[in-house]
């Protein structure tokens, strides 16, 4: 038991030594920065470096998880590349927030229409995300049609507001966002292959209805259900109770089936064998979804229960661990 001790206290002490490095990579990036062109002795063509600290703010600020598993990539090419994935995805889905009104909309989503069209002709746009994905493509190809995807997905649903009918029409939701993004990180990589794809899409239905259901109090007070219909009528055939703000068994029942929908999916991406070890690190924010699934489940399948609502202050160690173990 002594020995076991020991060995584990060594593990800690060493993942904790490696967050660190992680952490002072980005905090001592900041001279660097200011040189122009360059992140961590990366040179790029077409992005400063306010361009690519504009990145790395936005990610920070909007996809917790997607940062924290950024920072926990080795590579720092690679850690370029993903900033600028991640940035691009941070920004097309803030525009049903930041642009109030529908033309407005149409025409943020037309822009990075035009951004990904111009990034392949090498000429982009003067966007800071829009230039940093341009040295991600020149020094990776990432394919067109996964950019556009994700635009035009968020485009056919500019309000958030889309009600989907099936379980299977949000998971194609989920494809063509969460899961185009994990395959894009992918290709930056060099890493996708047939079975990476498989658990990116996994993954990313996952990660998915982790969300939906984490979203799910704050949007039944604004009177929009994400949830699949048919789930909803199965379960909450009198969606008075959804404005009650308060858990029920239906609402509880509904939360059950859907959170063991996301964890199969999760245990399903697991139980692949075959997948590289850096492939693991790009679907590291599984941990994330994972976290609040199993939260749920201690809490009952009570969705406004208050812990479920805080952010949980160890995904940076459990990200790090599981990052020592290349496991996600």
């Amino acid at each position: 038991m002594r020995w076991g001790l020991v060995w584990h206290a060594g593990i800690r002490h060493h993942a904790l030594r490696s967050v660190g490095r992680a952490l002072a990579s980005v905090s001592n990036s900041s001279p660097a920065l200011r040189r122009a062109g360059f992140v961590q002795g990366v040179r790029f063509r077409h992005a400063s470096a306010a361009d690519h600290k504009y990145c790395i703010d936005l990610v920070r600020r909007h996809d917790r998880a997607g940062y924290l598993a950024t920072l926990l990539l080795g590579d720092e090419e690679l850690r370029a590349r993903a900033w600028a994935v991640r940035g691009f995805n941070v920004e097309v889905a803030l525009i049903r927030d930041t642009a109030q009104e529908r033309m407005a909309r149409r025409m943020r989503y037309q822009f990075w229409l035009d951004a990904v069209d111009m990034i392949c002709t090498g000429s982009p746009s003067r966007h800071p995300v829009a230039l940093c994905l341009a040295d991600a493509v020149a020094a990776q190809p990432l394919s067109v049609r996964l950019f556009k995807e994700v635009i035009r997905a968020r485009a056919a649903d500019p309000t958030g507001a889309v009600a989907f009918a099936t379980l299977d029409e949000f998971e194609d939701y989920a494809d063509q966002t969460v899961t185009a993004v994990l395959l894009l990180l992918l290709e930056a990589g060099g890493l996708r292959t047939d079975l990476a794809d498989r658990a990116a899409c996994h993954v990313g239905r996952a990660v998915a209805i982790a969300a939906v259901l984490r979203a799910a109090p704050f949007l039944f007070s604004r009177g929009e259900v994400r949830i699949p219909t048919e789930l909803l009528e199965k379960h909450v055939p009198d969606t008075r109770v959804l404005q009650e703000g308060q858990t029920s068994p239906e609402l509880e029942n509904l939360a059950y089936e859907l959170g063991s929908i996301g964890n199969s999916h999760l245990e399903t991406a697991r139980n692949l064998t075959g997948l590289s070890s850096g492939a693991k690190l790009l679907l590291l924010p599984a941990v994330s979804a994972q976290q609040f699934l199993s939260a749920l489940q201690r809490s009952g399948f009570d969705l406004y229960c208050p812990r479920l609502q805080r952010a949980d202050g160890l995904l940076p160690l459990r990200m790090l661990w599981h990052s020592f173990l290349r496991t996600f």
